[in-house]
């Protein structure tokens, strides 16, 4: 990422293959709503990050909806 601007936009997918059907499909991260993925606000000067997430960790099964394959991740951000 560029560093001319302190706050970047982040989109974090999870992508599921299933090699013996040959289907790619999209893992439920987002536990809020009924999306898949988390979008996060990233401040490179403060190192904070918001958005659909706040403390790094996810899990899809918190939208209670059966019908997605859900996921769960721990993350963390940081500039180097």
């Amino acid at each position: 990422m560029s560093d001319d601007k302190a706050e970047h936009v982040i989109n974090i997918f999870a992508l599921f293959y299933d090699p013996i059907e040959n289907i790619t499909s999209y893992l439920d991260l987002d536990g809020n709503d009924e999306t898949f993925g988390i979008l996060l606000f990233y401040n490179i000067t403060t190192g904070d990050f918001s958005g659909d997430d706040y403390d790094g960790i996810v899990d899809g099964s918190m939208d209670g909806r059966d019908e997605n394959i859900d996921c769960y991740l721990e993350y963390s951000v940081k500039t180097v």
